[in-house]
């Protein structure tokens, strides 16, 4: 998506500075809520979702148990 937005205005130091503010603003808002904007909207769709450390945890079982 970044090079989306680097190729649409050629501007690498605006690209930059929005890619930036774009990881700030989603580490404030995880921070503050516990969870993502996305994942707060499949909530309210009625969806049940895991976190990443809780699915990748319950998906990778022992290979040779």
């Amino acid at each position: 998506m970044s090079f989306i937005a680097l190729e649409s205005t050629g501007n690498l130091w605006l690209t930059t500075a929005v890619l930036v503010a774009v990881i700030i603003s989603t580490q404030i808002t995880r921070e503050l809520f516990g969870y993502s904007f996305a994942t707060w909207r499949f909530h309210l769709r009625g969806e049940t979702i895991r976190s990443a450390a809780t699915s990748a945890g319950s998906a990778i079982s022992p290979c040779c148990a």
